[in-house]
């Protein structure tokens, strides 16, 4: 797993207003998808994450998950690590692999496949009329002001040391987000879609560089925002 890289922002002094970004410009609903009737089934694969830091994320973003799909009328079972990871195998190793034996390279129609497999086998086998896989990813999140903007998302930079002033940033940096991939019983991609969460570096003004947050999943309603964002296109909203 690759290791988290820490982006270098250039820091100006000056103030920020807060504006409230548009959902996700990559966010993508098949024409024929149709939001769930009230009371299906849903199932959730195990989520993954871009880099190992992010893991700690992973418990709040199921019961996030399952507490808004729960609220807003769907019955919801969350595939555990080991059953996934034996179905996933099974499906990889009918498919001939998915990884070229010469270069190591991923081998896209054959992971698309298996992938189809796998969602079609869950849905047969539990009756559930949608299957999500849930991401925590790295995305680009655009920097203006004190403040910066991605995937629906706003939030203010983090800044030790700042002494209660005001920094003002440029260019850009890496925000987290949850990624959702939403397919239906015949193994089709309906919908793909992002929540912006949090900025997960801060500017460290005392030693003249930028860390990673260690308070990074401390604020769970980060999150939960997140998700909020991420539901809106799977709920028709």
């Amino acid at each position: 797993m690759r290791k988290l890289l820490i982006p270098l922002l250039s820091i100006i002094l000056s103030a920020c207003a807060a504006i409230k970004p548009p959902l996700s410009s990559d966010n993508q609903t098949s024409s024929s998808y149709k939001r769930p009737d009230a009371g299906a089934f849903i199932v959730l694969l195990p989520p993954e994450v871009d880099v190992y830091e992010l893991k700690a994320g992973i418990d709040i973003l199921k019961r996030e998950l399952h507490q808004q799909l729960s609220a807003a009328g769907y019955k919801i079972a969350i595939i555990d690590q080991n059953s996934y990871d034996t179905i996933w195998s099974q499906e990889v190793s009918i498919v001939g692999g998915i990884y070229d034996p010469v270069n190591g390279n991923l081998k896209r129609t054959e992971y698309l496949k298996a992938l189809s497999f796998l969602v079609q086998r869950i849905s047969g086998e539990t009756k559930a009329t949608l299957v999500l896989r849930p991401n925590l990813v790295l995305r680009t999140a655009k920097l203006a002001g004190s403040a910066a903007t991605w995937d629906g998302q706003q939030r203010r930079v983090p800044v030790l040391g700042s002494a209660n002033e005001t920094w003002r940033y440029d260019g850009t940096t890496q925000g987290l987000s949850v990624e959702l991939t939403a397919f239906s019983t015949d193994g089709a991609l309906v919908v793909h879609s992002f929540g912006g969460a949090s900025l997960p570096f801060r500017s460290n003004l005392l030693t003249s560089k930028n860390e990673v947050r260690p308070d990074l999943f401390a604020a769970e309603n980060e999150l939960k925002e997140a998700v909020e964002l991420s539901l809106k296109p799977v709920l028709g909203q």
